[in-house]
């Protein structure tokens, strides 16, 4: 099921929001603000979404830069332990 980075995170709960967002910054080498930044614009670099949905591989999720109509309704809640 394909999701924006935005969508995915704020499905998340507090404790999980907290890991990805720590794993993705860790990973990157990207600050706080540059995280939340990159989230509210979805300006992310194809070598992020590459590093975050090998994050989320474990998920019915795949990350992209859009999500279609089509798509958006499916998106459901789920529980992930990263």
């Amino acid at each position: 099921m394909q999701t924006t980075v935005e969508a995915f995170y704020y499905k998340l709960g507090r404790k999980q929001r907290t890991n990805f967002r720590k794993n993705v910054q860790d990973l990157s080498g990207m600050n706080y603000n540059q995280f939340f930044y990159r989230l509210k614009n979805n300006s992310w670099s194809k070598l992020e979404f590459e590093m975050m949905n090998e994050l989320v591989a474990n998920t019915k999720y795949e990350l992209v830069k859009e999500v279609t109509e089509r798509t958006k309704s499916k998106i459901q809640p789920m529980e992930i332990d990263i």
